[in-house]
């Protein structure tokens, strides 16, 4: 459990568990909350972890991104792309058009953003 602020916690579970935590029309989840007098939150491992990444990739500014060339940081920044989360989020339509980039380019900015997903198959 995770305490999000007085009264509130989270609960984060494995995928495969979090109907069972949750509970047929969330019951389980509303009857733990009022044995324990706190409202809690229950997610998704997977949805945690993914948000925590996303936080992560939210403090990385562009500029202090190596591999990409000083004009297109600089075009980046200008046009509201602060940090990588920005990018990684964006539509590609949207970076081509801002960016002036083609399809090449934009897949080598992503690359360079993008990070590096864990081998699923050697844990």
């Amino acid at each position: 459990m995770i305490t999000l602020d007085e009264g509130h916690v989270l609960a984060v579970v494995p995928n495969d568990d979090y109907s069972k935590a949750i509970g047929k029309n969330g019951v389980n989840v509303d009857l733990a909350s009022k044995l324990c007098e706190v409202e809690i939150e229950i997610k998704k491992a997977s949805e945690y972890e993914q948000e925590l990444q996303e936080k992560e990739l939210a403090k990385i500014e562009i500029k202090d991104v190596k591999g990409i060339k000083p004009a297109l940081k600089k075009m980046l920044v200008a046009k509201g792309y602060t940090n990588v989360l920005t990018v990684l989020k964006a539509p590609v339509e949207e970076l081509k058009f801002l960016l002036k980039l083609d399809d090449e380019g934009v897949e080598q900015l992503l690359a360079v953003l993008a990070p590096e997903e864990k081998a699923k198959d050697g844990e």
